[in-house]
């Protein structure tokens, strides 16, 4: 009886703070990651390899001045190619997001991206993506 009150108190939470927290699907559909504003933050670094093509967008590896390698998901690359957004390795950037595990990996979740004082938008403030 004592596990089942546990258990139903720990769903009741979790309930809870999903609907509490603004969120919006981060990427498609089944098992996407979840933009959470409550994660947000702001990161700057080198990118530590060339951009690869993700199921949903360029993943970048983003090594931070103290040697932290950050994983960034970001949009598709013919969406920052139409803002005339090139990313290679060695480029330096600043990337705004929300930092969360997907498939068990830490991510951050792509909002905007800086590179040379110029700034794209990939979603808007409630992480909804600009591209589709």
């Amino acid at each position: 009886m004592r596990t089942q009150i546990g258990v139903g108190i720990a769903v009741l939470a979790a309930l809870l703070g999903f609907c509490i927290a603004p969120r919006v699907r981060a990427h498609g559909s089944g098992g996407a990651a979840v933009y959470d504003t409550a994660s947000e933050v702001s990161i700057s670094g080198m990118l530590a390899q060339p951009p690869s093509r993700g199921r949903n967008g360029l993943h970048l590896s983003v090594r931070e001045s103290g040697g932290e390698m950050v994983e960034v998901r970001a949009a598709p690359g013919s969406y920052l190619a139409s803002r005339g957004v090139s990313l290679s390795e060695g480029d330096e950037v600043e990337v705004t997001g929300s930092r969360m595990t997907v498939s068990g990996a830490s991510v951050l979740i792509a909002r905007e991206v800086t590179k040379q004082g110029r700034t794209v938008d990939l979603r808007d403030r409630a992480g909804k993506p600009l591209w589709r």
